[in-house]
């Protein structure tokens, strides 16, 4: 059964960060799940704000890597989705899960808090837009 599990969490991840031909969730201008490390600046304590389309899907996992010459201190969420639930999967992974039925805008918040190596520390603060959508072939998620 735990193997199921696992086989399951697999898919939906590979789902998630690469897309499918009927069903995907997509960084707004094609970046497949993943915040650019060049936009991850901690140190200075900024802010980015991210728009993912859910087309077709349900559940979306995202990454937050870290840039080279950082160390990551600590990741949370910050803000709860209205629409659906994020779960912290772990240190640099969020799972995005919205409401069964849901079509539209939702949001969430996640705090990357990093140390730049010889540097200062500081946090980046993430705001997620999550947009559902009907799928190509008009599956909801």
């Amino acid at each position: 059964m735990r193997v199921i599990g696992l086989f399951a969490l697999a898919l939906v991840f590979a789902l998630g960060l690469s897309g499918g031909a009927e069903a995907s969730c997509l960084r707004k201008g094609g970046d497949k799940g993943a915040l650019k490390e060049a936009e991850l600046r901690p140190e200075t304590n900024d802010s980015v704000t991210l728009l993912y389309w859910l087309e077709g899907v349900s559940v979306c996992m995202i990454r937050v890597p870290i840039p080279d010459g950082y160390e990551m201190i600590d990741t949370s969420i910050s803000g709860q989705p209205v629409w659906g639930i994020v779960k912290q999967i772990d240190r640099s992974v969020f799972q995005y899960t919205k409401n069964p039925g849901h079509m539209g805008m939702d949001h969430f918040a996640v705090k990357v808090c990093a140390k730049k190596r010889f540097s200062t520390s500081g946090c980046t603060h993430i705001q997620y837009n999550m947009n559902s959508i009907k799928g190509k072939q008009g599956q909801v998620g």
